[in-house]
């Protein structure tokens, strides 16, 4: 299974990148495979075969509502792929009033999406954030090469817009976030990309607006080395509320995991050390939350948090 670009790679790609709705879902009746060639040879035709199989017959005809990159239209065709996008089913998932950022290529048979779950639905107040994005991101790129500073410039602006905060912090720290982990503590890259302005200002956003709770690891990978009492006292409210979550099996297990993953910056924040402050670690392959992790995980907490700044009279 492909991973998704991200939406520098996916703009840089794109021929066209539009902000649209399906208006209406249907089939081709053949495509460019179902035919075969004159004089096709044994390995032509298994490859063509091969192709038709995996060639979706599935269009969704796209009203344009804005065009961000590429030559303006009123309507696009694409093909809908259950492997590769969600643009099939959207009339009936998100309604007639949805847009979708689209970020597509041109192919043989109409348009495609870029990359492998490329589409993506954006609330209508989320839109001038991303349009702020994907526009930046097209002005830089006309010019390159685009050196490191300026992509964590354009990194650290859609820090300051919670509908794009989390593609930011997925573009500064994807080797934290998606690494393979030998050590399973969680540890935050030195030095830290952004620089104390950005860090500054993150955390005025942050503040107001602190995210669900199970983004406060990614929240506190940017602001690590940056110490602000506000900010530990508001990350610890989000810990507490994921840790009132009671589920079973993987989904639990992965909600204490996140949770010590921000427990881990929260010990360099507040310059813990010592028995019961560590990572609370399991040799359950099953990644279970056994009762033990959970008590490991709960006790942990009451132990930093004893540490957390009162907030002042």
């Amino acid at each position: 299974m492909p991973m998704p670009l991200p939406t520098w790679n996916l703009t840089e790609q794109a021929e066209r990148i539009v902000v649209g709705r399906v208006v209406r879902q249907w089939r081709v009746e053949s495509t460019p495979w179902d035919g075969a060639p004159p004089s096709e040879t044994e390995n032509d035709r298994i490859i063509r075969e091969a192709l038709r199989e995996l060639s979706s017959r599935e269009r969704v005809d796209i009203e344009v509502l804005e065009v961000w990159k590429g030559a303006p239209a009123k309507t696009l065709t694409v093909i809908a792929d259950p492997y590769w996008n969600l643009l099939g089913g959207a009339l009936e998932r998100y309604g007639k009033d949805h847009r979708l950022l689209l970020f597509l290529e041109s192919s043989d048979e109409d348009w495609r999406t870029t990359g492998y779950l490329s589409d993506r639905r954006l609330e209508k107040t989320d839109v001038p954030a991303w349009r702020e994005r994907v526009m930046s991101a097209v002005a830089l790129q006309a010019f390159p090469p685009v050196n490191e500073a300026a992509l964590v410039d354009w990194n650290a602006l859609a820090l300051l817009h919670p509908a794009t905060r989390w593609d930011a912090l997925d573009a500064l720290y994807s080797s934290v976030l998606k690494g393979y982990r030998s050590d399973p503590r969680f540890r935050a890259p030195r030095p830290n990309p952004l620089s104390p302005v950005a860090q500054r200002r993150f955390a005025e956003s942050f503040l107001a607006d602190p995210g669900p709770p199970r983004s406060v690891s990614g929240m506190l990978l940017a602001l690590d080395g940056y110490a602000h009492p506000e900010v530990d006292r508001v990350a610890a409210r989000l810990i507490e509320e994921a840790l009132r979550y009671e589920g079973e099996g993987k989904d639990a297990f992965y909600i204490l995991w996140e949770a010590q993953d921000a427990m881990d910056l929260m010990v360099s924040r507040l310059g813990a050390s010592g028995p019961g402050t560590e990572r609370c670690v399991t040799g359950d392959k099953a990644r279970e939350a056994t009762p033990a992790l959970t008590h490991c995980v709960h006790a942990r907490w009451r132990q930093l948090r004893a540490l957390l700044p009162k907030p002042s009279p």
